[in-house]
Formats: structure tokens, C-alpha cells, sequence
């Protein structure tokens, strides 16, 4: 896992259930609401976030359907170029590789 990276498990309500690099303090509350959005949205998907504090996050996620539950990954994009950073978001989305990351 990438120093700036998170990975974290919600429930079907967008309640934050694990985190890592572990943050007890954040388990047990919801996602941020941008998150939320597209965590409730179902399916899966990547995309830009912004985080708390406005920092610009890659993140892609899965919901599976039976379960209700999500699971998503991100990455800081500082030191990014928004061209690299928006190509990676959309190779993610697409499940394709992608060349300039």
C-alpha cells in the first residue's frame, strides 16, 4: 500500500466500518458526503474527490449488490498532473490499463 494511500469498508448506510491506516476515531461514521453519494450509488466506479482538507483524492470503489456493503481505495493526488490523475480515474472506471500512470 502507497504511504498515501487509504482503504476503507462501509456499511449499507455509508457508516465507515474499517479504515486503513487505522483511524478509530473515523470508524463509526459515515463518509465524507461526496463518498456517501458513490458508495449509495451502487456498482462500482473511480473518480476525483476532494477531502476534508481539499486535498485532491483518486478513488475507486465496488458496492455489491447482495450486500449492500462498499469497499474503496485512494490515493493522494498530490504531485499529480490533473491530466495523469483524471487518465488514471478513467482507466479505473473503464477497468482498462492505464499507459500514463
Amino acid at each position: 500500500m502507497h504511504s498515501d494511500g487509504i482503504v476503507k469498508v462501509t456499511d449499507a448506510d455509508a457508516v465507515k466500518i474499517a479504515r486503513y491506516p487505522r483511524d478509530h476515531a473515523m470508524t463509526g461514521t459515515h463518509a465524507l458526503p461526496i463518498a456517501q453519494a458513490l458508495f449509495l450509488s451502487g456498482g462500482s466506479g473511480a473518480g476525483e474527490v476532494k477531502a476534508l482538507d481539499g486535498a485532491r483524492v483518486l478513488q475507486a470503489w465496488t458496492r455489491p449488490a447482495p450486500y449492500g456493503w462498499a469497499v474503496g481505495v485512494g490515493i493522494s493526488g498530490r504531485g499529480i498532473p490533473g491530466p495523469v490523475l483524471r487518465s488514471a480515474a478513467e482507466a479505473i472506471a473503464a477497468g482498462t490499463p492505464c499507459e500514463t500512470c
